[in-house]
């Protein structure tokens, strides 16, 4: 599976703009910030 490109400050104010919304998730540990990067979260 191909990771998504990571997004910087400026791509979230182009979502804000844009009026996209953003998936923020906390990751408590590896194995979860892992899953969530594999799953195409926003922000982790």
């Amino acid at each position: 599976m191909k990771l998504a490109k990571k997004k910087s400050i400026l791509d979230l104010y182009k979502m804000k703009e844009n009026g996209e919304k953003a998936v923020w998730v906390t990751a408590y540990d590896c194995c979860f910030a892992a899953y969530a990067e594999k799953a195409g979260m926003d922000m982790i």
